[in-house]
């Protein structure tokens, strides 16, 4: 059995925390490329202030979302 899917499989992401969206985005882009059609995208945290979730072209599914505390200083 082969890690990577092969051509018309289809791939649901999968990940533990979506953040900026980059690593998600380049993982279904890396599906994509190689024949593979992707289904979407899961994570367990979402951290929506940072918007990640808009770079990815795919349906997205998270658990829970983090907003970003106002009431905590930087």
């Amino acid at each position: 059995m082969s890690a990577l899917p092969s051509s018309g499989q289809s791939v649901l992401v999968v990940d533990d925390i979506i953040a900026t969206g980059g690593s998600a985005a380049a993982a279904g882009s890396l599906v994509e490329r190689i024949g593979g059609i992707l289904l979407g995208y899961v994570f367990i945290l979402e951290l929506d202030f940072l918007k990640g979730c808009t770079k990815l072209e795919a349906p997205v599914y998270t658990l829970l979302s983090g907003q970003k505390d106002s009431s905590v200083e930087s």
